[in-house]
């Protein structure tokens, strides 16, 4: 019997209503979006993907991971539909599962994705159909948003933002090859698409793909506002937005991929990242991309925060680690545009990572607003230090506090040792850099080694525990 073999992704939504968090707008109170999903993806002999309903992680164990799993089974057991269906015994006994042959630490590991760093070509499909139904973007428009940011309205591109932030590691450029203009190319499906969710029609826009376009690595479908991307239709539908995370797979709704913020959260999902929380709302850190911006679409220049950019890994020799258990610290932060502009000297930092044995990772950046990282509409995170929680690479984060000089920071009962941690701003100094430095201490284990004089702790947001990871 003919077997089909895919491999799994995690998928992950991306909600116009998150990225409003924080807005008084009622636009978007009455819309919804799906939750993310995994999905299993197959290329031979034709391009077939299938939604998984289920705990994958449960059925395939510990070492499952999103990108590296595939899964084999009998074509006869899948429907029309392409549900794969993990309640079904008969269907589970039938799926021969394989795994990544080198397994590395689960707990740093778990969804890295292979493309962090150099310049990758990206296709472009713009899907249209026979009744004139098509995105509002042009070709044109959809290069500059995504490719040069000579010609888009906000002199900002998806490529600008990643090339900047990444300090010249990662961009992406137009694919190229037969029928394709500048990296886009244009797929007509012979019939109405309005209404329809968009797994109706993805797999036959890639069968359409002309042959003869040459290699390229990222994948960016947009899609008729007419299309939807949650089960209720497109009239509430909230999700503007879905990658594989990682992958190299991202899916657009017209209207929302006009703002470059939205290419860029995407491609953070195909690049493993989780999304950025504050409080109790999970894109409210708005410091990041991948947060939100109350009240608007942010569509600027902006970077990363703490934990995103540490484990991006393309200011690893930036990057300090400290045990609070075994040692403090005393440094200098620099923020990314003078890290780019190369002001930073060997001995000052760019993110710091705060971990010991039974703590959540807790990170942090000076989130200098300028150049490459000149986008923010919330004071609250400009120029300040701000240190956020993240429990494992590619996870969820949440802003844990936001740190003027002379403020300080305190998490109690660190590690489960009893004692307080503290993180302090001692100066911020503009120059040549511009610099914040801070110390790092646990209560009964070490002292502050450069800040003089004492404050009292600021006030800091933290997450509801019901909503942490």
């Amino acid at each position: 019997e003919p077997q089909v073999e895919c491999t799994v992704f995690l998928i992950a939504s991306t909600s116009i209503r998150g990225l409003l968090e924080g807005s008084n707008s009622s636009s978007v109170e009455d819309e919804h979006e799906d939750d993310d999903e995994y999905e299993c993806m197959s290329t031979h002999p034709v391009y077939a993907t299938y939604t998984i309903y289920g705990d994958i992680e449960s059925f395939v164990g510990p070492s499952f991971r999103s990108s590296e799993t595939t899964l084999t089974f009998p074509a006869s057991m899948i429907g029309d539909d392409k549900v794969m269906d993990l309640n079904n015994d008969i269907l589970k006994a039938s799926i021969l599962v394989s795994l990544p042959n080198q397994m590395q630490d689960l707990a740093q590991t778990y969804t890295k994705a292979p493309y962090l760093e150099g310049t990758y070509k990206s296709l472009i499909i713009r899907v249209l159909d026979n009744t004139g139904d098509e995105p509002a973007e042009t070709a044109d428009d959809l290069y500059g948003v995504f490719f040069d940011d000579s010609i888009n309205y906000n002199s900002v591109s998806v490529n600008s933002v990643f090339s900047g932030c990444s300090n010249g590691k990662f961009g992406i450029i137009p694919a190229t090859g037969n029928d394709v203009t500048n990296g886009v190319v244009e797929i007509t499906l012979e019939y109405a698409i309005a209404d329809l969710h968009h797994k109706l029609i993805r797999d036959e826009v890639l069968n359409l793909l002309p042959s003869g376009i040459d290699d390229y690595t990222f994948r960016i479908m947009v899609y008729p506002k007419s299309v939807t991307f949650c089960s209720d239709g497109p009239s509430t539908c909230s999700t503007v937005g879905l990658g594989s995370k990682p992958g190299t797979n991202s899916w657009y709704r017209s209207g929302a991929v006009s703002k470059v913020v939205v290419g860029v959260h995407e491609i953070g999902h195909n690049l493993s990242l989780g999304h950025s929380g504050f409080d109790v709302k999970e894109y409210g850190d708005k410091s990041c991309t991948m947060g939100g911006e109350s009240g608007d679409v942010s569509d600027g220049q902006k970077c990363f925060n703490a934990a995103k950019t540490y484990h991006l890994g393309w200011f690893a020799e930036y990057n300090a680690d400290v045990a609070p258990t075994r040692n403090s610290f005393g440094g200098v932060l620099v923020g990314i545009n003078d890290a780019v502009n190369n002001e930073i000297s060997s001995d000052q930092y760019v993110t710091v990572r705060i971990s010991d044995s039974d703590a959540t990772a807790l990170y942090l950046m000076y989130n200098r607003v300028e150049g490459v990282n000149k986008f923010l509409k919330n004071d609250l995170y400009r120029d300040k230090v701000v240190v956020v929680e993240q429990n494992r690479s590619g996870a969820q984060s949440w802003v844990k506090a936001t740190l003027g000089q002379d403020e300080m920071y305190t998490q109690i009962n660190w590690a489960g040792t009893g004692n307080a941690l503290n993180i302090k701003v001692c100066s911020m100094v503009d120059g040549t850099p511009d610099t914040a430095s801070v110390d790092i201490w646990l209560d009964g284990v070490s002292e502050s080694t450069n800040c003089s004089g004492t404050s009292s702790p600021t006030a800091s947001p933290a997450p509801t525990t019901e909503y942490k990871e």
